[in-house]
């Protein structure tokens, strides 16, 4: 806890790795910790001194809490800082949850050094109860298995098969939460915020959750109404089974993981109509690199929750457009999931099928296009009609004006990638979001990692080696010609993400301009452009 306010006159030095702050010969002088909320419960602070004269003391204290008598401000804790000692701690219980506490030292003579100030939340969590239920749940699920008939097994071990393999990538996939602490990721807080927010709510009584109480210290946030909540809700869930927030979160991931992994199977599978190309298509979705930027450096967890529901949203879109149009209801759910996972990822999804769309219209040779844009109208109505418990709240928001961030002052091309970046396999762990053109250093890994140029190159040797093969099968060719169309839309993509293009020319208050920064990032169509270099994994298999 290195950021203090100081008041008064003083002398003081602040270090980013260890608090260092030095106080001398200044009557009255206050030390503030920044403002923290508490939830009801027992915590313990410390706080590591050095002080040269008596008189001098710290305090726990929150300055907006109104006192029993009515008086504003309230003092929980409140000690002498003793000479002989270099240490104190307070045990302070809220018994209900508080805003704006901080921890206050007041110099009144002499000379006091800081060097830490600590807090440790002494609740009692679920954590090992929930462990214990996981591992027995296991061992139970194993047990079933190996006493189960061969009957029974051979008829399952499809399923099983394709369970076990999913569970393996998630669990793979979480690796870097196996651990005790969780990842500064970028949005990281706010994401904790929402979760403790929605269980917080629920714990009020309110159901849809459409206010965040936890947020803005307190106050509460309409996030609930602009961010969509549908799968914080079981780890909000888990939060009211009193499992701690750190754990809440890691399950959160390895349930994103694992639904990732699901979807991946089933899309592929059902596309290719291949079980192989499933297995490996989500092998290589999986082990995406911008797919893990986003769980772990960037934790937008929005977002990597939509690229969970691409595979669907792309296989839904297949059904429609060239295959069994009566499958439209699969493009109506994955977009349903997109909707309740990231709107700025709707937004995206959206306007792509579209324009994919009205090419179709152009150039399909197809006698049953009629039917087939009634089966799109359809899903596109569905969607609408299933999420309207979403979108009425959220348009009429929208329609009011409010605004949380103004996001119009954006320089696209400074949001945009170097060719160098997006092929990157050594990479750095952490970094900013975006920076100005020039330079790499200190941005977060904007890559897709050298996996999909592997499989691009690998299924077009492929290709020219079964070329014959392929002329000869109508299935084969209509399924070449899709895998074309997705690797020319993936290269359109890379390169409108590119550095090359000269937004810079652009009037920023063209239509173009204000349209494309909506995007805010130019890179988030790095996520879209490795889902179509991993539809050539078909080829390979």
């Amino acid at each position: 806890m290195s950021e203090l306010a100081v008041s008064g006159e003083n002398e003081s030095e602040c270090d980013d790795n260890s608090l260092q702050i030095e106080i001398k010969d200044k009557n009255g002088v206050m030390i503030d910790s920044p403002v923290m909320r508490f939830s009801e419960g027992s915590y313990r602070f410390a706080l590591s001194y050095e002080t040269s004269d008596s008189g001098n003391y710290a305090e726990i204290v929150s300055d907006t809490t109104m006192a029993d008598d009515g008086t504003v401000g309230v003092v929980y804790a409140k000690s002498e800082l003793d000479p002989s000692e270099n240490r104190i701690t307070f045990d302070v219980d809220f018994e209900q949850e508080i805003t704006n506490v901080q921890i206050r030292v007041i110099c009144t003579s002499g000379v006091i050094t800081l060097t830490e100030m600590v807090w440790r939340n002494y609740q009692k969590y679920s954590d090992a109860l929930w462990g214990g239920a996981a591992l027995i749940g296991i061992i139970l699920c194993t047990w079933m298995y190996l006493a189960a008939s061969e009957k029974w097994k051979s008829r399952y071990s499809g399923k099983i098969h394709v369970i076990i393999f999913c569970l393996s990538f998630a669990f793979l996939c979480t690796l870097p939460y196996m651990n005790d602490f969780l990842i500064n990721g970028h949005d990281l807080k706010f994401h904790l915020a929402r979760i403790e927010g929605v269980a917080d709510a629920l714990k009020q009584g309110q159901f849809p959750v459409h206010i965040n109480p936890t947020q803005a210290n307190g106050y509460g946030n309409a996030s609930a109404t602009m961010y969509p909540q549908f799968f914080i809700y079981f780890p909000a869930v888990l939060r009211l089974t009193n499992l701690s927030l750190l754990n809440t979160y890691k399950v959160l991931i390895f349930l994103i993981n694992l639904i990732t992994a699901l979807c991946a199977w089933i899309g592929f599978k059902n596309v290719w109509k291949s079980r192989k190309a499933g297995y490996l298509g989500c092998a290589i979705y999986m082990m995406g690199l911008y797919r893990l930027d986003d769980l772990y450096i960037r934790a937008a967890i929005g977002e990597a929750l939509a690229l969970a529901f691409l595979p669907i949203v792309f296989w839904g879109m297949y059904e429609i457009l060239f295959a069994d149009k009566k499958k439209w209801p699969v493009a109506a759910i994955g977009f349903s999931f997109v909707v309740q996972s990231h709107i700025l990822s709707l937004e995206l999804y959206g306007v792509l099928t579209i324009i994919v769309f009205v090419i179709w219209l152009l150039f399909a040779d197809d006698k049953e296009k009629k039917k087939r844009v009634l089966a799109a109208v359809k899903a596109g109505t569905i969607t609408i009609v299933w999420n309207l418990w979403f979108f009425v709240p959220f348009f009429d928001y929208f329609r009011s004006g409010f605004a949380i961030m103004d996001d119009t002052s954006v320089f696209l091309p400074d949001r945009t990638v170097y060719l160098s970046q997006v092929f990157t396999f050594f990479e750095h762990q952490s970094g900013q979001g975006s920076l100005a053109r020039g330079t790499t250093r200190g941005e977060m890994p904007l890559t897709l990692g050298l996996l999909p140029l592997i499989c691009v190159f690998l299924g077009v040797y492929v290709y020219h080696c079964c070329k014959d093969k392929i002329s000869q099968n109508q299935e084969l060719q209509r399924y070449e010609k899709i895998g074309n169309y997705v690797l020319i839309a993936s290269a359109f993509l890379l390169c409108f993400s590119l550095w090359i293009i000269p937004w810079d020319v652009v009037e920023t208050e063209s239509f173009l301009y204000q349209s494309v920064s909506k995007v805010q990032f130019l890179w988030r169509f790095l996520g879209i452009i490795y889902f179509g270099f991993c539809c050539v994994s078909y080829l390979m298999e």
